[in-house]
């Protein structure tokens, strides 16, 4: 087998199986590596096998070569045939345990109509390869070069059924019904579908007992303003997270002063909150499944915002008299005076001392009197403070 890099796909198909078979299954695993043919002696226990009609495999570098003839009563594949009759000791799982098979294949030139299909007794799932196509059961039509090396993968258990290919899901959904438990690799269809020309597998690996697992990756840890007043509304987004089985995405804020956001509707990765106290709060986010909303991922980082209070704004004949404690901004003390725009963008106040801040000749004023507007101060000392602003 060659040692690049190979993704482990899973397949499961359905053709018409031969032979019952719906005792419960012990759990099997097997990985092959193309080393060897599949009727090899030393692989009695693992496959089952035909090959007739002129069709006919070698074994060369890691790489299993089939070959078929289209319009004859010809095929070659491999699998777990018929568990009335085959010698080998294991069996596709029951529906309700699951079963995962992924294959590592590519086609010949001038070749198609190849099989893989997988059959847990009450449902079944397949992929045929045609050229620059395979056709999914269950889904369709999916365009990829059949002649270059994929990895194709199913994973089959309770009805559902998990297509990925390269390990990038291609559909989750219904698997369709099959009465029959096997597993073919190759040309399984004799005269009824003429496979022709050839296929190339290098690895396949099996696993009974396999249930579909789905997992959320977390989130980025949420982003927005740090530094914000009470009682104001702010906005905060999260992103980044993805299902392995392809799902669409809720995400769930939690604001650090035991209140959330709810989970927000799939495509939805913000959410506005005001804090009503001033203190450090620590907002994460966490995602989950839509489609199976008890699967959630991990916790986000904490993203750390300071609530640092509202300033009390009093109105006088010609000053606005702003009273406040002195804050602390970012660990620091020391003069940081601010007022913030309609944009919502903190703009510095230059000429700033330890009492007073004349506006006048700065280029731009805060809101005109009798308009809500917000300042930002903080002090050297940790004496009280009134400041007055012209206007």
């Amino acid at each position: 087998m060659s040692t690049r890099q190979k993704v482990i796909t899973v397949l499961i198909g359905l053709v018409i199986f031969f032979g019952a078979g719906n005792a419960e299954a012990d759990p099997f695993f097997y990985l092959y590596d193309g080393s060897v043919v599949p009727d090899d002696l030393s692989m009695q226990n693992i496959f089952s096998t035909q090959v007739f009609g002129g069709a006919n495999w070698n074994a060369s570098g890691g790489e299993l070569t089939i070959t078929t003839v289209q319009g004859k009563n010809a095929a070659a594949w491999f699998g777990n045939h018929n568990p009335d009759y085959d010698t080998v000791p294991w069996d596709m799982a029951d529906s309700d345990q699951g079963n995962f098979v992924s294959i590592r294949s590519k086609l010949g030139a001038n070749s198609g109509e190849w099989n893989f299909y997988i059959s847990d007794g009450s449902f079944g799932a397949s992929y045929l390869f045609m050229p620059g196509e395979v056709i999914i059961g269950g889904y369709g039509n999916y365009t990829i070069d059949t002649t270059m090396y994929h990895n194709y993968a199913i994973q089959l258990v309770g009805g559902k059924v998990l297509y990925t290919i390269d390990g990038l899901p291609v559909y989750y959904g219904e698997a369709y019904n099959a009465d029959r438990k096997g597993l073919i690799i190759g040309d399984g269809s004799g005269a009824t579908i003429g496979g022709y020309g050839s296929m190339v597998i290098d690895e396949v690996m099996i696993k009974t007992v396999a249930a579909i697992k789905e997992t959320i990756s977390t989130p980025t840890i949420p982003s927005g303003v740090t530094s914000v007043n009470t009682d104001r509304s702010y906005s905060y987004s999260t992103g980044g997270s993805s299902s392995s089985l392809g799902h669409n995405i809720q995400y769930f804020f939690d604001w650090g002063d035991g209140t959330n956001s709810g989970w927000l509707p799939a495509g939805t990765t913000s959410a506005s909150k005001s804090w009503a106290s001033a203190g450090t709060y620590p907002v994460m986010a966490k995602a989950r499944c839509e489609t199976d909303p008890s699967v959630e991922s991990n916790w986000s980082e904490a993203l750390q915002v300071t609530i640092i209070g509202n300033l009390s704004i009093v109105k006088d004949t010609e000053t606005r008299l702003v009273d406040f404690f002195p804050k602390t901004i970012n660990g620091e003390n020391g003069i940081f005076l601010q007022y913030r725009e309609s944009t919502g963008t903190y703009v510095n106040l230059t000429n700033a001392s330890d009492y007073y801040c004349p506006l006048r000749g700065l280029g731009e004023k805060p809101s005109p009197l009798g308009e809500d507007f917000s300042m930002i101060a903080v002090w050297r000392t940790t004496a009280n403070r009134a400041i007055r602003f012209m206007i």
